[in-house]
Formats: C-alpha cells, structure tokens, sequence
C-alpha cells in the first residue's frame, strides 16, 4: 500500500510519429467504488481507440488508450485526454470524434475539449432504461425501440403520451417521465445512428477489465488516496506501462528509520499503555475472595498501578 501510494509521473512514453486516422472513438464510463467511510463514489475511465478490428467472432480495439483517475475534476480529466490526442494525432486529418457514454453531464464535458466531437449514446444504456421503465407495461417497449431505431422523436412523444394516460401510479408515471427526459436530453446521441456509421461500444467491458476487476470485483473499502493511486496504476499497466524503481517516489528515503507522531497519535498510544499496564479489575484471585489479609492492601496497591 505504501509503495503504490508513492508512485509518481505514471505517464506513457509519446509515439515517434502522430498517426493519420479520420475517425476516433473515445468511451467515457466510470466504475462505483466503495470507500473504506461506508459511502460510494465513482473512479471515471476514457478509453481512446481507433476502432474494433474483427478476429472470427471477437474484436478488438484497436490502438487503446486508457485515461483513468480520482478526485480530480472532469474538465481537468478531459485536457488530459485532449493532450494525449494532440500528441499522438495528425489532428487536422481527424474528421470525427465520436465519444460514447451514458450520457451524464462529466461525459459531455469532453465536447468542450475535443475537435469534430459527436456524442453518441451508448446502446447498453439506452437499452438498460427502457427495459426498466417498460418492466410494468412490457407492450410499449416494442414501440419505443421502434421509434428510436426510426430517429422518430414524434412518435416516441405519442407513445409516452398514450403511455401516462393509462398509468394511474404515480411511481410508475414517474419513471415514465424520466425516461422522456433521458432520452430526449441524448436525443442527438441517439440520432446520430442513422445519420452516421458511428459503430456500437463496449464501454461496461472496458471498465470491467482496467478498474472492476482490482477496484470493486470483491468487497473492499478504499482510501482516497489508495483509489486515486490504483485507478492510475491501472490505467498506466493496461496501457502496456512496465513500473520501474524511477516511478516510485523517493522524497522520503532520508527519513527512513526515523518517525515523527502527531500529538494526537502520541495521546492515543500513551493512554493504551496506561490501560494496559494496570491490573484489570478482579485479575488477582485471592482479592476476588472477599478476605482480610495483611497482603491485602499492598495487593490492591499492585491492582491500581500505585508501586511498582
């Protein structure tokens, strides 16, 4: 834990040459993590490529680039990843950046930092709040996907309409509205399916791979330093980054041997050592007898710390 605290400038060796490409695609998602507080929190994850190459059934991206860390804002995150696309691209031969995401507002963030960017709603998202919200009324979800794979936003406002006429639960009316305002808040990311070959994206397998698999797969708690410190190590290894002894920070190496304890730490130590020291009440057997002896009051003496 110590070691991996200390790592620093975790930061993945520039290309020779900036590569031509016309189309790049950037997957933004993020992992829940639980901290060792008993709250939850979210490690973000974008992930750069340049498409999926197909081997028989499987794909893979190709040319991946991981970006990942925590407690840093997304506008700062954003650059980062802005600067590494700068750095690896002929970025005037780019002619479309698309970044898939869920749609949440630390996603769209990257569109103020990118050239030529379209957002494109991510389809397991998308899927996964139309099932939950048709779960009750199963024979409007046909006609919703309808409508969406159609770009119909015309015909997706007439079917909620009819939808919350005939729903009397105010639960339910309520999730019926919030699936309107999701969709239609991403509607140009949904739009954009028909209009462009902007492809799917596999942002849940991403996150599973670099961050659940360590952060969130089994039950832990966190520190914030810890998570900031993993999320980033993470990213660096599953980037082909090889740790080396430069990487770990050596500011503290002429200290080592010596310790220096805050007063707070001095207070609880001292105090754990005077509970301790004493006798605990009813140790000895013979003063738990009830009998007058002359050893008496000098055993007691001995319970109560008072002579040594």
């Amino acid at each position: 834990m110590q070691q991996v605290r200390k790592l620093n400038r975790l930061e993945t060796k520039p290309v020779n040459r900036k590569r031509n490409v016309k189309i790049l695609h950037l997957e933004a998602d993020e992992d829940h993590v639980s901290l060792q507080n008993g709250t939850n929190t979210i490690v973000p994850l974008i992930s750069v490529h340049e498409g999926v190459e197909r081997n028989g059934k499987r794909g893979r991206c190709k040319n991946i680039h991981y970006i990942s860390s925590y407690g840093i804002k997304a506008e700062d995150l954003w650059r980062t990843a802005a600067e590494w696309i700068y750095n690896t691209y002929e970025t005037d031969s780019i002619e479309r950046i698309y970044l898939h995401g869920d749609g949440a507002s630390w996603i769209k963030k990257g569109m103020e930092e990118l050239p030529n960017v379209r957002m494109v709603l991510d389809r397991y998202h998308l899927n996964k709040a139309v099932m939950e919200a048709t779960s009750s009324h199963p024979k409007y979800r046909k006609k919703i996907f309808n409508a969406l794979r159609n770009c119909d936003q015309k015909a997706f406002k007439d079917i909620v309409k009819t939808w919350l006429n005939e729903t009397a639960d105010t639960k339910k009316r309520t999730k019926i509205r919030q699936l309107k305002t999701y969709i239609l808040n991403n509607w140009d990311g949904i739009q954009v399916y028909g209009e462009e070959n902007c492809t799917g994206s596999c942002t849940e397998g991403h996150v599973s791979h670099v961050l659940s698999a360590r952060l969130s797969s089994r039950p832990m708690g966190w520190s914030k330093p810890g998570l900031k410190a993993m999320a980033e190590l993470r990213a660096f290894v599953c980037n082909g980054g090889k740790l080396e002894a430069a990487h770990i920070s050596q500011k503290n190496e002429r200290n080592r041997g010596r310790y220096t304890l805050s007063k707070k730490v001095l207070k609880k130590a001292a105090k754990q050592f005077e509970e301790t020291a004493i006798e605990s009440r009813g140790n000895i057997p013979i003063l738990r007898q009830g009998k007058v002896i002359p050893l008496f009051g000098t055993l007691t003496l001995m319970k109560n710390g008072s002579i040594l």
